[in-house]
């Protein structure tokens, strides 16, 4: 394998170096290759995408590397784009990270006219043919509970709409109105940056899909943030401490925040979340405050976030879809930080044709579907 790879990433404190699977994915893409990245919730795939991009970013140049996830809500972690807007860009390498067990794009399912991202040919060319290869992530550095793990796996394997969101925001909304000060209202405006109207509508479906244009923040709220920011990562749950106006501080616009996180304050400004169409043009852009308030949130929203606490009520959702069950659960990393009300079996669904496919990335690789959390079929 060559010279020892250094340190992959941090948790609590613990800096955890590159497991074997992450260590085969860099060898290839040092030589080039497309890779892709599969595994399970919290199995390395957000650390080694960021490591990846900034080796590519230094040969290459930050224009002819490509960012990618499943989710609009991890693309936007990774500072990316989903891979459905992204094939037919002409960029070198490629690289892309998600998991086909957790919950599909809304609207994607068994049945549905619009089929799995690695279904397409050009999945296929870019991933699976002489210009790359499909790694399968086996370790697990989120969850230090052993029982946990095993619930997840077994989970994973199978063994958000518009009345969901209203009910999520209604739980914020009424936490937030206990808190007694004054209202400060974010607000962000849709740039369109094409001309052509047939793209507009899409781009501003992509933009609604993981960013509010409006967030409404008290002091002492709390808030989760949706953006890597110094050592803090998406995810994180901070308390808005001081709200802090631009230029002269009598002015009545409030620009930044000034943020508690677990004792260390933090100012936050706006950032720009984006659009891209498949050649890999920014089709538009908002610029806001990445904090969502913390009270709820959506499972989609929540996809690729490492949460302290998480109380999950299952008693909301009239519908379900595969690996929804699954997605939410692992964003914690022990059952002590879980809380889970109105679980129903109905809710535990898996893509069988995600689950086929996963099956034979792990058989090319030689890779025992156990070792990677499959529990064994129980008589």
């Amino acid at each position: 394998m060559g010279a020892p790879f250094e340190c992959a990433g941090v948790l609590d404190g613990v800096r955890w170096a590159l497991d074997a699977s992450q260590q085969r994915a860099l060898s290839l893409f040092e030589t080039g290759a497309n890779v892709a990245l599969l595994g399970r919730a919290g199995c390395g795939k957000s650390v080694l995408m960021r490591r990846m991009v900034s080796m590519a970013i230094e040969k290459h140049g930050r224009e002819a590397v490509a960012v990618t996830a499943l989710s609009g809500s991890a693309a936007q972690i990774l500072s990316g784009q989903t891979l459905h807007s992204l094939f037919g860009m002409d960029t070198r390498p490629l690289s892309r990270a998600g998991d086909p067990l957790q919950v599909a794009p809304v609207n994607v399912t068994e049945s549905s006219v619009d089929r799995m991202v690695f279904q397409c040919a050009t999945w296929r060319d870019c991933f699976e043919r002489a210009a790359g290869k499909v790694i399968c992530l086996t370790g697990s550095h989120r969850q230090r509970d052993a029982e946990l793990q095993r619930v997840l796996d077994r989970l994973r394997w199978g063994r958000v709409n518009a009345a969901v969101m209203r009910k999520i925001n209604l739980i914020n909304e009424e936490r937030l109105v206990q808190i007694e000060s004054p209202s400060v209202v974010f607000t962000a405006t849709d740039e369109i940056l094409t001309n052509d109207e047939s793209l507009v509508e899409t781009a501003v479906t992509s933009l609604r899909s993981s960013v509010d244009l409006t967030v409404v923040l008290k002091l002492n709220a709390i808030f989760i943030l949706t953006r890597k920011l110094g050592d803090n990562s998406p995810g994180s749950r901070g308390v808005v401490k001081r709200f802090i106006s631009a230029g002269d501080q009598r002015a009545s616009t409030v620009t930044e925040v000034e943020c508690d996180f677990d004792g260390k304050l933090v100012v936050v400004g706006r950032s720009r979340f984006s659009a891209y169409n498949s050649s890999g043009t920014e089709l538009a852009f908002c610029e806001k405050l990445p904090l969502l308030l913390g009270w709820a949130i959506t499972v989609h929203r929540a996809q690729g976030f490492t949460l302290n606490a998480v109380q999950i009520d299952f008693r909301l959702d009239t519908w379900t879809t595969a690996g929804l069950a699954y997605t939410a659960l692992p964003r914690v990393r022990s059952f002590s930080a879980l809380c889970v009300k109105g679980s129903r079996r109905n809710l535990i669904q898996f893509s069988r044709c995600s689950a086929t496919y996963y099956e034979k990335q792990l058989s090319e690789e030689n890779i025992d579907p156990e070792q990677d959390g499959r529990p064994p079929i129980e008589p």
